[in-house]
């Protein structure tokens, strides 16, 4: 009886570090993810200020095209 107590309080513990490791490790993913996210949100009003937008800008959007360039 105190044998398996012992090992049942040895598994216990050793579940409950297991849920906490893999707790810290989405916390730690979950705090990535919203680094990334106020990243490329900082991005966007970078490139949206002054009214430069990507998707209007004609030398960009030649650049970018999948067409070949028309001649003159």
């Amino acid at each position: 009886r105190n044998v398996f107590d012992a090992q049942q309080v040895i598994h216990t513990s050793r579940w409950r570090e297991e849920i906490q490791v893999r707790d810290s490790r989405r916390r730690a993913e979950q705090a990535a993810a919203e680094e990334i996210e106020r990243e490329l949100f900082s991005e966007r009003e970078f490139f949206g200020m002054d009214g430069f937008d990507l998707n209007t800008t004609t030398s960009f959007t030649n650049f970018m095209s999948t067409d070949p360039p028309a001649d003159p």
